[in-house]
């Protein structure tokens, strides 16, 4: 029960997730749904209470529970048993969750990140470490080149889902991307003269880190482990949204920017098939 509880929760807050995760055999769906589940639960927390103390107090409770986590510790949470048990049967380290519920901490509050570098932390420690966990959920031994191609796809796929989100924080109050003033981000001015706002400049600074990351990574892919290929599918269309920001920025600010379920598909399909991010 707590499994389909996992994959619920998955379904109703991710549908991209869901579905890739669907496109892998049975075996490997019962292992990537608690981990995408907690990753739900300590996502939506800044967002379901409008008081920051009780958002980091929640946050507190997962991190410590987490922290101090053992083969016997009991509770009765839907996703907390399913995660529990993975967590000591894969021996996944318990540093990559505790960097994801510590980032999470950002979105409490409506300050934005101090520049490029924290922003990039950020995305690491979210979608990063995700990755990394997926990725070491299906291979008990995952080699260096796998690691680094799946922490490269975890950033880009960081940086797509914030992108698709982008006008929908703005509208909650957030300041989702870093602060970017003219006259203090001079390699950003110079490479991009002609944006208009600060929000341009970062968006099209991360968009163009992120496309430069995915073909690394891709470069990569001959050389990876078969489990890197399937923990990378919910990074099955970041490529595409990471250029259509490059392109137009200040359209992706103004408009929630979303695939067609046919290119979703598409995508999907092409990537379960042809093994080839």
């Amino acid at each position: 029960m707590s499994l389909s509880n996992c994959a619920r929760i998955v379904y109703f807050a991710d549908r991209d997730i869901f579905y890739s995760v669907m496109a892998t055999p049975l075996a490997i769906r019962e292992r990537l749904f608690p981990i995408y589940a907690f990753n739900i639960e300590i996502a939506r927390i800044p967002w379901v209470t409008t008081n920051p103390d009780i958002a980091e107090i929640k946050l507190l409770w997962w991190y410590e529970f987490i922290e101090n986590l053992s083969a016997d510790t009991y509770c009765s949470h839907e996703v907390i048993e399913p995660l529990k048990s993975l967590i000591f049967k894969h021996n996944l380290p318990k540093n990559l969750f505790l960097k994801i519920i510590e980032s999470r901490r950002f979105d409490i509050y409506c300050e934005p990140h101090s520049g490029v570098e924290a922003q990039k932390k950020y995305l690491r420690d979210t979608s990063g470490a995700l990755m990394e966990l997926a990725l070491r959920i299906l291979c008990k031994d995952p080699s260096d080149c796998s690691i680094s191609f799946i922490k490269k796809i975890g950033f880009c796929f960081g940086v797509s889902s914030l992108i698709s989100a982008l006008p929908d924080l703005y509208a909650a109050q957030r300041q989702p991307l870093f602060c970017c003033k003219e006259g203090k981000c001079p390699s950003l001015i110079k490479t991009f003269r002609e944006c208009a706002t600060s929000r341009e400049f970062a968006l099209q600074e991360l968009a163009e880190t992120s496309i430069k990351l995915f073909y690394e990574a891709r470069s990569q892919q001959t050389s990876v482990q078969d489990s890197a290929l399937l923990a990378a599918l919910p990074a099955f269309s970041c490529l595409k949204i990471l250029k259509a920001a490059r392109k137009s920025p200040k359209v992706i600010l103004k408009q929630r920017f979303a695939l067609s379920l046919l290119t979703k598909s598409f995508l999907l399909s092409k990537l379960v098939i042809i093994k080839k991010i």
